[in-house]
């Protein structure tokens, strides 16, 4: 496994039970979720190289903005920031 959240959630989880364990994690760390949605098949492909795009899953969240710091101190994995709009 590979960063924080992959060390403590199995992968053979339902999505429901992904977005749900990954809203615990987060908000044990104190970071405010608003709203989660888990993507399966998000990397179809992948070369399994370098273990940073290895699962095909991916979550997209909205955070308070005071949040944001903290969520990168994490360190997760491939963490990118959009639009919510895009959500």
């Amino acid at each position: 496994m590979t960063d924080p959240w992959a060390e403590k959630i199995p992968l053979d989880i339902s999505n429901d039970q992904k977005e749900e364990r990954m809203m615990e994690f987060l908000e044990h760390k104190n970071i405010d979720v608003i709203r989660m949605k888990v993507k399966s098949n998000f990397h179809e492909v992948v070369c399994n190289e370098c273990k940073k795009c290895s699962y095909e899953h991916r979550f997209f969240m909205e955070i308070n903005d005071r949040n944001i710091l903290e969520l990168k101190r994490l360190r997760l994995l491939n963490l990118e920031q959009c639009d919510c709009r895009d959500f």
